[in-house]
């Protein structure tokens, strides 16, 4: 957050070069955006219908999902960790991790639908 540049190295090679905000609003891969705390990988066919062959892999932070009436991505929580202004959940679908945030802690057990936020 104090660099004007940001040199991601991995394996000794550089991966990535930009600015910290760049880096963040479009990593390039998980490893990158992991940089900046917990990512999701997902398929965008888990949380949107997709047309035949479009899907792809989406990276998302903890930020962008969110529980929603309509979703179509079911998991159930795990734990819920307070962060001060808000909580990360913990969550599993299919044995997969995920994480998200809630103004609100869930109880563990739980099953909610996520989607993209705003």
């Amino acid at each position: 957050s104090f660099s004007d540049q940001t040199i991601v190295m991995q394996n000794g090679k550089v991966i990535a070069q930009n600015s910290p905000k760049e880096l963040f609003q479009n990593p390039s891969n998980a490893y990158i955006a992991s940089l900046f705390g917990e990512v999701n990988v997902l398929q965008l066919s888990q949380l949107a219908s997709v047309a035949a062959g479009a899907d792809q892999t989406v990276l998302l932070y903890p930020h962008q999902l969110g529980v929603v009436a309509d979703g179509i991505l079911e998991v159930v929580v795990r734990q819920s960790y307070f962060k001060g202004s808000h909580y990360l959940v913990k969550a599993v679908v299919d044995q997969k991790v995920i994480f998200f945030d809630s103004s609100t802690a869930l109880a563990a057990d739980t099953k909610v639908c996520l989607g993209l936020l705003a």
